[in-house]
């Protein structure tokens, strides 16, 4: 009875396993992109909350719950979700954005900071568990390389899972509007160096070393952006687009074989299907121009090496679960066959995948800046009303734009 009342229980705790974080981090976007910052805000600082409870824990840890408690016989639905390191950065990107919409511009300032101390200090320390989890689940292999192919692929279109060039950009663009050139030029140079094939970033941080006298960091062959940028009449303002595209896409079940030193076995694990590689550059339209936008940041790109550095771990706990689930069966087949077949029909549907993510975050975000004379200019996307822009010499215009299959939004800050 007591094995009973652990696998119902364990069926409860299943049931519940998309509630706490996710749901806050869902809402806060929804709320966002319906033009609600209050509403926004506020669930994004539930979320905030949240996550800072749980920063004393690892963030990735191989052997974190995988001997105890319900997930050692249920599935990794059950373990406490982990905001992965890019879902985080664009957590308190949305934040400071909430707060520029309703004109707190020192909550925001708070907000990038602490996507900057974080993406500085904690780095390291995500890339030691990492190993950690490595070294634990060490002796368990794919049958195949090329069973993880095309999540190899995706993982390897950026450089490390902890380094946010959106982030960086938008925290640069709000210290350059405070005239903080050294603090912008800093997050400039990370969000280049986070994404080096991207000429905008390249540009305004060569911009800003020459500015302050700074050697200048970027290779002298960096493409450089439209004419419209390098216009330096004092007189004009800046508009810089942050257009998100797209929906990141979903994680989907894989049967993957592994082997240990001791046993062949058959696991599911989350995957990320194949998908092509996002454009490099875009085009809009600015006053019957078309200036290109740069791609900043490729949010498959950057959940494909998250889940690929997780797999050790994931392995790992899926092995021990095998074990465990074996043990059970024996114990149940000796008190009662009926319970016996109750217990292998469990093992077979408990065993499934943890597919959880933030879900409606956007597939890309791509960059765009121009330099234009102050007063009101006209903005276009292929398929998207037109929008006004209003300019003020000497000053940067944020215009944030989401196009995806279900969602247009639009909103102007004035920095």
């Amino acid at each position: 009875m007591r094995v009973l009342l652990t696998l119902l229980f364990s069926a409860w705790l299943g049931a519940c396993s998309t509630l706490g974080v996710l749901s806050p981090l869902q809402d806060g976007r929804q709320a966002m992109l319906a033009g609600e910052p209050t509403q926004s805000e506020a669930a994004f600082a539930k979320a905030i909350t949240a996550i800072a409870a749980d920063d004393e824990r690892a963030l990735i840890s191989a052997g974190d719950s995988a001997r105890t408690g319900a997930a050692l016989v249920s599935n990794d639905n059950l373990r406490r979700y982990r905001v992965a390191p890019y879902e985080r950065l664009f957590l308190h990107s949305y934040q400071a954005l909430n707060y520029l919409a309703l004109a707190q511009p020192q909550a925001a300032a708070v907000e990038l900071r602490r996507a900057d101390a974080w993406q500085r200090t904690q780095a390291l320390a995500y890339a030691e568990k990492i190993s950690e989890a490595e070294r634990e689940g060490g002796e368990l292999v794919p049958s195949s390389n090329a069973d993880l192919g095309a999540l190899d692929n995706a993982a390897a279109r950026v450089r490390s899972s902890t380094q946010h060039a959106g982030a960086l950009y938008l925290s640069g663009l709000f210290y350059e509007a405070q005239d903080a050139l050294t603090d912008a030029f800093i997050d400039y140079r990370a969000a280049w160096q986070a994404q080096p094939s991207n000429a905008q970033l390249a540009s305004d941080t060569s911009r800003l070393a020459k500015r302050l006298r700074f050697d200048d960091p970027t290779p002298r062959n960096t493409p450089t952006p439209s004419p419209l940028s390098l216009n330096q009449d004092n007189s004009a303002g800046d508009i810089v687009v942050y257009w998100e595209r797209g929906e990141i896409p979903d994680k989907v079940a894989f049967q993957l074989p592994l082997i240990n030193s001791r046993a062949f076995t058959l696991v599911s694990i989350p995957y990320y299907p194949n998908r092509s590689t996002p454009a490099a550059r875009l085009s809009l339209q600015l006053d019957g121009q078309s200036p290109l936008a740069e791609l900043l940041v490729d949010t498959h790109a950057l959940a494909a090496r998250t889940l690929r550095e997780q797999l050790p771990g994931i392995m790992l706990r899926a092995s021990v679960r095998a074990v465990a689930k074996q043990q059970l069966q024996r114990q149940l087949n000796e008190k009662s066959p009926g319970l016996g077949l109750l217990g292998t029909i469990y093992s077979l549907l408990s065993e499934r995948p943890d597919l959880r993510q933030w879900s409606n975050l956007p597939a890309q975000v791509y960059v765009s800046r121009q330099r234009v004379s102050a007063g009101d200019h006209r903005l276009s996307i292929v398929g998207e009303q037109p929008l006004t822009v209003p300019v003020r010499a000497g000053k940067i215009t944020l215009v944030h734009v989401v196009t995806s299959p279900r969602v247009s939004y639009s909103r102007i800050y004035p920095l």
